[in-house]
């Protein structure tokens, strides 16, 4: 497996400042993360969620067109889209879903892969209390 430098750095930063033996603890720490995130939504996939989906890209016009093609085709699951341009680099886009764990997950899955995309966090509250 290869890492960019800066991220094998941020790496290090990590492991350092939060005392953790090493940086492949740090790497299975995260993988944990991701793979309880997707665990989610794939074991809720009928459930009516509300989410909030923010992704953080690099701000040139080949990345915005591929994140206007996805969006798009999702435009019955995105209530609500929020566009902020951090610097000149990078933006941020914040968006507010609702329906099945299902098809966040697959516009989740349709964003993770653009290119251009620093980071990505999916946020979700069950759509019906009474589901609890």
């Amino acid at each position: 497996m290869s890492l960019p430098a800066k991220l094998i750095a941020q790496i290090d930063d990590i492991t350092e400042r939060e005392g953790y033996a090493s940086r492949s603890e740090v790497i299975r720490k995260a993988l944990r993360v991701l793979i309880s995130e997707d665990a989610w939504l794939t074991n809720h996939q009928d459930t009516m969620f509300i989410a909030t989906i923010t992704v953080f890209y690099e701000d040139d016009a080949s990345s915005t067109e591929r994140l206007s093609a996805v969006f798009h085709k999702y435009t019955d699951l995105v209530k609500a889209r929020t566009h902020s341009h951090l610097h000149s680099e990078y933006c941020l886009e914040v968006l507010v879903c609702h329906g099945k764990a299902s098809e966040i997950k697959k516009l989740k899955n349709d964003l993770t892969v653009l290119r251009g995309i620093q980071e990505l966090r999916v946020v979700t509250i069950k759509a019906d209390a009474k589901e609890s």
